[in-house]
């Protein structure tokens, strides 16, 4: 079926004939953020035997250099639930540039054909492809140099990793425990099979005051990492880490810094465009309501994420020889490992796993 939004657009239209994928695809990032690891795929762990010791761990730009107490990582399975994919001629996002609080442009969709149109959730796992489509659709022919997606704000992770030292020897790590302390040498997420539901929000969101719940679901009682409890991962041996992973929930609450039930001057329901994992690739994002693609004004109502990418000088160009397209979703350092240390008692706490953002590309496929 032929979208609203394309029937407004007097173009050449073909069929494609293959479905969309949602397919990932492995990046050589130049992105700073990626965790140092062992030959063996451990994150390097560095000692922490002294009391000036918070940053077990180094990055890959500088593997010998400990000083951070958060990497990022490739995900095992990354969840999305899918409500638009759209291609645009011209640039769908209209919010700030600049670093201004909140928002009141609505993004506009009028230059956009939409590929899909829905709710579908997927799995995007490494070297694996998910249908996003069930049927074929028509597209205009002509060059797009915007994308657009909007998906749920709640993004699911399944993930576990070990941590070692540079000699891939195991080091302990501590995480979550109803009473007293869990320690592994690996970490995995959890959603409800231990009793608990890990969700977490990009800002650390917690409760204030008796039970605080955002989008129906009941939000932490501790912050990550102060101590094993307000941990929001497990750690155990890598056999049971393997065996025992679930989806955790990360929810991004808002695109500000800080906290919005304790202060909602942080809100803040867009970013504005910026250099991405991908070279000639840039993102920008809005907080949406659930309806009509209106611009979040709260954490509460704001419930859906859209992504926009500007392929700059590599548009997306749709003619007569494509038959199909294919979605990459660079998903490399798309979950975010964050620690918490008690230098003074040499505990190094495993706090979560959030949830970064992903980077599109849409390659078209030829027809042989």
């Amino acid at each position: 079926m032929v979208s609203k939004i394309l029937k407004k657009i007097p173009v050449i239209l073909i069929l494609i004939s293959l479905s969309v994928l949602a397919n990932f695809i492995m990046q050589n990032s130049a992105n700073a953020v990626a965790c140092a690891k062992t030959a063996t795929g451990a994150i390097i762990t560095q000692d922490i035997s002294s009391d000036s010791d918070t940053t077990p761990f180094a990055l890959t730009t500088s593997s010998s250099t400990f000083d951070q107490d958060q990497c990022s990582e490739e995900p095992l399975f990354y969840k999305i639930k899918f409500y638009d994919v759209m291609l645009c001629r011209e640039d769908p996002y209209t919010g700030f540039n600049t670093d201004n609080a909140t928002n009141t442009n609505s993004p506009d969709f009028t230059s956009c054909v939409e590929i899909f149109s829905g709710e579908k959730e997927i799995v995007i796992e490494p070297g694996k492809a998910d249908d996003l489509l069930d049927s074929d659709f028509v597209l205009p022919i002509g060059s797009y140099r915007y994308a657009a997606v909007i998906l749920s704000n709640h993004l699911q992770i399944k993930h576990y990793q070990r941590f070692a030292d540079s000699d891939d020897e195991d080091v302990s790590i501590r995480g979550y425990k109803a009473s007293g302390n869990q320690a592994g040498t690996a970490c995995y997420t959890a959603l409800k099979s231990v009793g608990v539901q890990f969700m977490t929000t990009y800002n650390n969101e917690l409760q204030t005051g008796g039970t605080t719940t955002l989008h129906s679901k009941t939000l932490p009682t501790a912050d990550a990492g102060s101590n094993s409890q307000g941990s929001k991962i497990l750690c155990n041996t890598l056999t049971n880490a393997k065996a025992g992973a679930d989806y955790a929930i990360e929810v991004i609450d808002h695109l500000g810094e800080g906290k919005y039930l304790s202060d909602n001057s942080k809100f803040r329901n867009h970013q504005a465009y910026s250099s991405s994992s991908i070279d000639g690739v840039q993102m920008a994002s809005n907080m949406l309501k659930a309806t009509g693609n209106t611009v979040g004004t709260t954490i509460e109502n704001s419930t859906k994420l859209a992504g926009y990418f500007d392929f700059g000088t590599s548009p997306v160009v749709i003619d007569e020889n494509v038959s199909g397209l294919t979605l990459d979703f660079n998903t490399s350092e798309s979950v975010s490992i964050d620690f918490a240390v008690d230098d003074g008692n040499d505990i190094i706490y495993a706090a979560k796993v959030g949830a970064d953002p992903f980077v599109l590309r849409i390659i078209p496929t030829k027809a042989n």
